[in-house]
């Protein structure tokens, strides 16, 4: 498949789960290799850059799985926090840690997402999900990145954390970011994407701005009946 994301807009990818997405966030991630063709950022190839090449291009990613990918359940806030910024100078010198910094780091994590914890020490299986939620965007959000990768970024949160959730997309989305984000709830797609693409066994369904597209065109492109805009199958 191919297509394009723009800075300042939230492309949807709605779909059934297990159509392909998963895979595809990987591989824009940099967890899975390409088959074939490549990634372009900024019109610089960047299909064979490492994860930690992808996160300098400006790259952040929210997986499905908080736990399996983003992050580790018996480690503390603090830690988790600082994965992707404890080799910065920073808070590295000379190979020597600041922990210090690193905790103030995750204190204003804390602050400024309202995430409910006993504090920077506390371990992270202590967390709701919403809160664990909270500091991976945090964590994400924090480089200023150019790019986010949301994969299911509100799945099994309550209304409340759902809310915060969407609002620190669309404000990504207001600075200029350009937010990749799959979803199977169609009421998220349509709150807050601008444009959408339905993924149907490895393939999209065809792209369209949101304001162009019905539910019941979404359903039957998700069934792989029709694709966006009433083109059949054949």
């Amino acid at each position: 498949l191919s297509f394009d994301l723009y800075g300042g807009e939230i492309l949807g990818i709605a779909g059934v789960s297990g159509n392909g997405q998963k895979e595809l966030m990987e591989a824009l991630s940099g967890l899975r290799p390409c088959a074939s063709s490549s990634i372009r950022m900024f019109d610089k190839d960047i299909t064979k850059d490492s994860i930690r090449g992808r996160i300098r291009e400006g790259i952040a990613f929210i997986p499905e799985d908080r736990y399996g990918f983003a992050l580790n359940r018996e480690l503390s806030v603090e830690d988790n926090a600082s994965l992707k910024s404890y080799m910065k100078k920073e808070f590295c010198h000379h190979g020597i840690i600041d922990y210090k910094g690193l905790t103030a780091q995750a204190e204003r994590f804390i602050e400024d997402f309202s995430i409910k914890t006993s504090g920077p020490k506390a371990l992270v299986h202590s967390m709701s999900g919403g809160n664990a939620q909270k500091l991976i965007l945090a964590r994400e959000t924090a480089e200023e990145p150019k790019v986010i990768l949301a994969s299911y970024p509100v799945r099994g949160l309550d209304i409340k954390a759902t809310e915060s959730i969407h609002k620190v997309l669309v404000s990504e989305k207001d600075r200029g970011v350009g937010v990749l984000l799959v979803s199977e709830d169609l009421d998220e797609i349509f709150q807050l994407c601008d444009r959408v693409a339905v993924m149907y066994e490895g393939q999209f369904m065809g792209t369209l701005p949101i304001a162009e597209v019905k539910i019941s065109e979404i359903g039957l492109a998700m069934s792989g009946a029709k694709r966006i805009g009433g083109e059949s199958v054949e």
